[in-house]
């Protein structure tokens, strides 16, 4: 069991970040598979919410609705991670 609470892109397939660039660090709509790189890994460490910004590339038409819904999850982690960000 993980205890950092970063995700494993390898053991989950491909996953799309849907959240709000972190210049030097992460672009929107970037995917991974096979794992995140320190960097990121390090960004997931400081904002653990960010997790929820990470979906799967066979779920992303339905994780970019619920961005566009105000009140739902990824809509107000979306808005969380731009004022942090």
């Amino acid at each position: 069991m993980r205890k950092t609470g970063v995700r494993n892109a390898e053991q989950e397939g491909a996953v799309v970040y849907i959240g709000p660039s972190f210049y030097g660090t992460i672009q929107k709509n970037s995917a991974f598979s096979g794992g995140f790189s320190p960097k990121i890994s390090e960004l997931i460490k400081k904002y653990p919410y960010l997790n929820g910004l990470f979906v799967p590339a066979g779920e992303l038409a339905e994780a970019r609705k619920e961005l566009r819904r105000p009140g739902s999850e990824k809509f107000m982690l979306y808005q969380k991670a731009e004022r942090e960000g």
